[in-house]
């Protein structure tokens, strides 16, 4: 990773060398034809020296394409950079030294544009090599013009004037500013290096930290959606997805209002932050409405300034289901105590009453009147027994009698019985295929079963035959089997729906109250549950139960 991040760095550099050296060379192409050599210093130069010139463009013209090649097909590299640096000092010592050298040249700056080079593309040292190099160049240019050394043949050094005393000074001028630029080229190079390693670390920072950031998000079991001042929805996570139905690109940039309109209302008052809020919501394509409740704060700029508000939000509807069934439970135990304690005072009367009454059938001088009269009272006294009976059975359920039994097999059972009872029912029967054996109380259920058959068909009493029907659907789920028992009624009221399964509460004319009760307690005895949902076809009432697949544990 470091050798790549190394490559694409120095390629990055290597293609703005390239291209600052293809403008210098159009630069001096084109004051070659623009101007009038000939009223320029160039005139005084013999034509080798034009040659050598224009050849010099030329040949750095082919270098830059060879160079340009070289980065386009093959991984950039420092021996190419210490390739360009070289040729770059071949070309401007050349330039520089049959120009007028370090006295009189035009050209003279060019012969510092390696050292930069170098501290750019490489490092200090290398700026510092390079520096000695121009030196060399420079002592040795100055002991031509001095005559120490002889000149070439092809370096004019009748252009240049002065005293031996000028020379050597200019010499030390620019030999100490060559040094002067490499050191400081090669510190800015370092520094802008570091500046851009700390650049790059921090943009892998930022990087990571929004990776983390929507990772966090996206795992996040909670619904999470955000607002602008405008109540435009800017973010929506993925636990938000699951919960709405509604995906983001679907969803973004419309008003919350669209989504949840009673929790835009909310959140125009004063009142909106640090509170619970909870609200029925229904997703597409669903009839179950979802209980959701939703946390609100606010969202804040860098600056601490209020930008939006932050909503997180769970779906609820396990838990107040179960919130309500303990409450159920336990209203149910007090009224379940309070029965049997009853009951049991109420039966040692009856039985006084029951005796009394067959005595008195006895004598011999009573009217048919009178008899008929205490066999209503008999009547009335066997009737009280058995919802008594009733009543201790419900608060006092019998022990399970639990066997691996097939579910289809007690359908089968009990649907027999039904059709004897009420024939003219249709009743329609689907389950998955494989069912597996279940441990239940045959019996006991087949109660629960039968008490649900029945108060469907008495639920459809009014309709016409032909619309009286019963759908009975039995699925596999993990680790439950999932039975729903549904009519074509006219259902229930919400309000009568809260108290179903309460002892003493019924709907009808006639009834104990007691059926819907003891099948509660009948399905809470197998670890199942017994609860009134949607109807999926029909539009009448639908009970859903759940059995366990393995035996309960107490």
């Amino acid at each position: 990773m470091h050798s790549s991040h190394y490559s694409s760095r120095i390629g990055r550099r290597l293609t703005g060398l390239t291209f600052l050296r293809v403008l210098l060379i159009s630069f001096f192409l084109g004051a070659t034809l623009l101007l009038d050599i000939n009223a320029s210093r160039f005139a005084e130069l013999p034509p080798l020296h034009h040659r050598l010139y224009m050849g010099l463009i030329v040949f750095t013209y082919v270098l830059t394409i060879i160079y340009a090649l070289w980065i386009r097909l093959r991984t950039p590299s420092t021996m190419l950079a210490y390739v360009q640096i070289g040729f770059d000092l071949l070309i401007t010592t050349t330039l520089v030294t049959f120009t007028g050298g370090f006295h009189s040249s035009p050209f003279l700056f060019t012969l510092y544009l390696p050292i930069i080079a170098a501290a750019i593309l490489s490092t200090l040292r290398a700026s510092i090599t390079i520096a000695t190099i121009v030196t060399i160049i420079t002592i040795i240019t100055a002991l031509i013009y001095l005559g120490v050394i002889p000149s070439p043949e092809a370096m004019d050094t009748t252009l240049v004037g002065g005293s031996t005393r000028t020379i050597l000074l200019e010499a030390g001028l620019n030999i100490s500013f060559t040094y002067l630029l490499a050191w400081s080229a090669g510190q800015l190079a370092k520094q802008l290096g570091q500046a851009h390693t700390e650049i790059a670390q921090s943009k892998l920072d930022i990087r990571n930290l929004q990776t983390l950031n929507e990772n966090i998000l996206a795992s996040l079991n909670s619904g999470l959606l955000t607002v602008d001042q405008s109540m435009t929805i800017i973010f929506f996570n993925r636990a938000a997805e699951q919960i709405t139905g509604h995906h983001l690109n679907d969803i973004f940039g419309k008003k919350l209002e669209s989504l949840f309109p009673e929790l835009a209302n909310t959140l125009t008052s004063e009142t909106a932050f640090n509170e619970r809020h909870e609200l029925n919501f229904t997703p597409p394509g669903e009839k179950t409405p979802l209980f959701l409740g939703f946390s609100i704060s606010p969202l804040l700029d860098s600056d601490r300034q209020h930008t939006g508000h932050i909503i997180i939000f769970q779906d609820l509807s396990n838990y107040k289901r179960l919130e309500e069934l303990a409450a159920r439970n336990e209203k149910l135990a007090a009224i379940g105590q309070l029965s049997a304690a009853i009951a049991h005072e109420i039966r040692n009367p009856l039985a006084s009453i029951s005796g009394s009454v067959e005595m008195l059938q006895s004598i011999s001088s009573l009217s048919e009147d009178e008899h008929a009269l205490m066999n209503i009272v008999l009547n009335e006294v066997e009737r009280l027994n058995k919802l008594i009976s009733e009543f201790l059975d419900y608060t006092r359920p019998r022990p399970l009698n639990l066997e691996h039994t097939s579910i289809t097999e007690l359908f089968d059972e009990t649907l027999l019985l039904f059709s004897h009872h009420s024939n003219a029912i249709n009743v329609t029967f689907n389950k998955d295929d494989d069912l597996p054996l279940i441990p239940m109380d045959k019996e006991a259920l087949k109660g629960v079963l039968w008490n649900l058959l029945v108060n469907a068909a008495q639920a459809m009493d009014e309709l016409p035959e032909d619309e009286q029907q019963i759908h009975i659907h039995i699925e596999l789920n993990d680790a439950q089997i999932s039975i729903a028992v549904e009519d074509n009624g006219t259902g229930l009221a919400p309000a009568d729906a809260q108290h179903m399964f309460e002892p003493f509460f019924t709907t009808k004319d006639t009834g104990t109250g007691l059926g819907l009760a003891t099948a509660f307690r009948i399905m809470e005895a197998h670890k199942g549950e017994i609860m009134l949902t949607t109807p999926r076809q029909l539009r009448g009432a639908c009970f859903m139960l759940s059995l366990p697949t393995k035996p309960p544990h107490n």
